[in-house]
């Protein structure tokens, strides 16, 4: 069996078919029969106001939305920030929400998909191939950053010492008075 044939009928038809199906003179069926146009698909360019002939999902970004996209993401790269799939895609939700863009990426964990993420790399495979420039650099930051984060070694006895009597007028407690005495105090 051969592959079935899409989309076999051209823009003015379309255009004829919504604007008699518009204006009443022929149903959303007649339409369709008369001028060879699937019934679904006047009735979605009814909706929409497009009449132009496309299949498959309307795109995210156009061609100079996903230029800029590309080259904001070769910035990173050339920064040294190496970019995931994870991080691409946030980055592609932020842009989005940068220009307004109408999207239907997950709004609640502010990602794009991962089956957007595999067409974008698909149509720029030069993307695909990029590491980050200064990916040395970077590790060693993150090195550098773990070392600040380790915590203060627990202080010995000989310090935890020195650090009472240099403070003992910072030592109380709340349950009993308890009175320092301090050269030169008479109490």
């Amino acid at each position: 069996m051969s592959p079935r044939k899409r989309a076999t009928w051209s823009d003015e038809s379309l255009r004829a078919a919504v604007d008699d199906a518009r204006s009443g003179r022929l149903s959303t069926y007649k339409a369709s029969a008369q001028y060879g146009v699937p019934r679904r698909t006047i009735r979605n360019h009814l909706k929409c106001c497009i009449l132009h002939k496309s299949l498959g999902r309307n795109v995210i970004f156009t061609k100079e939305q996903e230029k800029n996209f590309v080259c904001r993401i070769i910035k990173f790269s050339d920064i040294g920030i190496h970019l995931t799939p994870k991080m691409i895609r946030i980055q592609a939700f932020a842009f989005c929400e940068k220009f307004n863009i109408d999207n239907n990426f997950n709004k609640k964990t502010g990602l794009a998909g991962k089956g957007w993420l595999q067409l974008f790399l698909k149509r720029n495979p030069s993307l695909a191939k990029r590491r980050a420039q200064f990916k040395k650099s970077s590790i060693n930051k993150r090195k550098n950053t773990k070392k600040e984060r380790k915590l203060p070694k627990k202080p010995t006895n000989k310090r935890r010492n020195r650090r009472l009597n240099q403070n003992q007028l910072k030592i109380w407690n709340s349950g009993t008075v308890l009175l320092v005495k301090r050269r030169g105090l008479q109490i």
